[in-house]
């Protein structure tokens, strides 16, 4: 199922990554945030040119037993994971990108993992403000996030 949403959106991809990123340039004023967490790669192409965009960080979260190219649960675009920055405890939120959510478990995943952000030292806290589906043009916050 997800390479259909994937196929749709990049049969037009300049307009549905335009769209997103005006929802979320929208969304970030209420609900701001500084980084688009995604997983796997239905997430990661829609979710890298539209950080680029938005001038936001990156979160790829690994699926399980996913070892490829990283030995990290979470890859990050942080300066701090290379030494350039002290982001040691600050409060950052985050933006989940993904295709679609049809049971819920890899949203649940992700926000799982990234709440144990800031545990290590030099590692920013997370804090999840919301969703955007790309196949269903739409950012929910978590405050109307019924399906977490």
């Amino acid at each position: 199922m997800c390479a259909i949403h994937l196929a749709r959106a990049f049969a037009n991809r300049k307009e549905h990554l335009e769209y997103a990123a005006e929802q979320l340039r929208m969304a970030d004023k209420d609900f701001p945030f500084q980084a688009i967490a995604c997983c796997g790669v239905s997430g990661i192409v829609f979710a890298s040119p539209l950080a680029l965009m938005l001038n936001k960080h990156l979160l790829v979260v690994r699926k399980a037993g996913d070892k490829h190219h990283s030995s990290l649960d979470v890859e990050t675009s942080f300066p701090s994971y290379y030494g350039e920055d002290n982001l040691d405890g600050k409060q950052l939120g985050y933006v989940f990108v993904d295709d679609l959510i049809e049971t819920g478990d890899t949203a649940k995943r992700v926000m799982n993992r990234l709440s144990k952000m800031g545990q290590n030292r030099g590692e920013p806290k997370m804090t999840y403000v919301g969703r955007y589906l790309y196949s269903a043009h739409q950012f929910t916050s978590f405050t109307d996030d019924t399906i977490l």
